[in-house]
């Protein structure tokens, strides 16, 4: 992906971002969260970025980490992602697509970039 660039502190403020993200998620299903509720806003959300590597100015893929930290690291089992964007999230879509547990919901404008998420694209899990 050209569009995907990196500078000389990429790489930490990616991992500050992730951290972020599950940080929110031990807050909010810690036992004296009492029915927290939590919303990241963390930038770049990289909800384009796919398994196979960056894509979309997404490097690190935070919404999906913080899904699977809250599997792994707290034993959630069914998750669901609501995506508001302009833009599709196919890395998202892409790394839960054959996953029962996580519902993946996008709403964006149809026709933007990436050019996904039309109505045909529903899961395999």
């Amino acid at each position: 992906d050209t569009d995907t660039y990196a500078t000389k502190t990429t790489f930490s403020d990616l991992l500050r971002g992730a951290g972020v993200a599950c940080r929110l998620v031990d807050e909010v299903l810690a036992p004296a969260a009492g029915g927290l509720h939590g919303f990241a806003l963390v930038r770049p959300p990289g909800h384009h970025a796919v398994p196979a590597g960056p894509m979309g100015f997404c490097i690190f893929n935070t919404c999906s980490i913080a899904v699977r930290h809250a599997q792994q690291a707290h034993g959630v089992r069914k998750v669901a992602v609501f995506d508001f964007d302009v833009h599709h999230g196919n890395g998202v879509q892409d790394v839960f697509a054959a996953d029962p547990d996580v519902l993946y919901i996008s709403t964006h404008q149809e026709g933007a970039f990436p050019g996904t998420g039309r109505l045909d694209e529903v899961g395999e899990g």
